[in-house]
């Protein structure tokens, strides 16, 4: 979230596009729980996510998840997460 004064300066994107490198995931493989109107505004502006079907438990997940790429990522196997890196001494 990106208080009212910060918002429309380009921040919120920055924080998404970071947590999406994080996590090496596109928007379009997450789900979203409850987003709100700005949020899927938001996706639609910059990712193009605007296909859901709505649920009960107002849990979103774009009709792009379960496209082609979706069946390509389907065949991978999972990997082992990458190691922490250890704690600098005082």
């Amino acid at each position: 979230y990106v208080v009212e004064g910060h918002q429309r300066g380009g921040l919120g994107r920055q924080l998404f596009e970071g947590m999406l490198a994080q996590e090496a995931v596109p928007p379009e493989r997450l789900g979203y729980d409850r987003p709100s109107p700005k949020l899927i505004s938001f996706l639609r502006r910059h990712y193009g996510l605007a296909k859901y079907q709505p649920q009960s438990n107002h849990f979103v997940v774009f009709d792009a998840y379960f496209g082609p790429a979706a069946k390509s990522l389907a065949g991978r196997s999972c990997s082992a997460p990458s190691k922490l890196p250890e704690p600098e001494s005082p």
